[in-house]
């Protein structure tokens, strides 16, 4: 459902422009060096087929798939698979039975309010 190579190859693109150029990918200054790490985690290369794909080249790329997967979410041309997916995720639940809920514990603490952190140390959880 999702071009990852050409979001890669976007995300790629928008790192080497320009100043003057609009479109840029721009991280905020505290970002570290293991978040680029995992950003340059993979490299483009020929197959001996020919063929030229992107492959990991360190260990930890995640941080690039939830690059890519931001992307996606915001790209207008991907909208049309966010449809497709909400109409496969009503098929799956009319053809499933249905599942009782667990019961609510009513000693749980008070849930926590968004973007604090529960821990109190004033940062929020973004």
């Amino acid at each position: 459902m999702l071009d990852t190579a050409q979001f890669k190859d976007m995300l790629h693109w928008r790192m080497g422009r320009g100043k003057e150029d609009s479109q840029r990918f721009l991280l905020h200054s505290d970002v570290g060096a293991d978040y680029a790490a995992q950003i340059l985690a993979e490299r483009k290369r020929k197959s001996r087929a020919g063929k030229v794909e992107w492959v990991q080249v360190s260990k930890n790329n995640h941080l690039l798939d939830c690059e890519v997967y931001a992307a996606a979410c915001v790209d207008p041309e991907w909208h049309p698979s966010f449809s497709m997916l909400s109409k496969q995720m009503e098929a799956a639940r009319a053809s499933s039975p249905a599942k009782s809920k667990p019961k609510a514990k009513t000693d749980s603490p008070a849930p926590a309010v968004p973007g604090q952190n529960p821990r109190g140390t004033g940062r929020g959880l973004w």
